[in-house]
């Protein structure tokens, strides 16, 4: 009896694991659910509008990282074309008029 009370609570639990699993996967949802989930989202985003904010606020750190890395690539990649343009060392060059 002991092993039947467990395996019925294990199945039990292993249905219930798996349900919002399929409940979240948008490709198996009817065009009557995906309409209910995006009202539902757009309710709660109006409800929270600070959450759009910080969500362009992680966007733009993002893009200002991104833009720093591609920076620092163009520097690593003409370094030498920078760093080496012919001219003598700054001490010796002549000042501006």
């Amino acid at each position: 009896m002991k092993r039947f009370i467990a395996a019925t609570l294990l199945g039990c639990a292993s249905l219930g694991l798996s349900a919002p699993a399929h409940a979240t996967d948008m490709l198996k949802m009817s065009d009557g659910e995906r309409a209910v989930f995006g009202a539902e989202v757009r309710a709660y985003l109006l409800e929270n509008p600070e959450i759009i904010i910080e969500a362009v606020q992680i966007l733009e750190e993002r893009r200002a990282a991104e833009l720093a890395n591609s920076d620092h690539a163009l520097l690593l990649e003409y370094a030498d074309q920078i760093y080496n343009d012919g001219w003598p060392a700054p001490a010796l060059r002549l000042p501006p008029c």
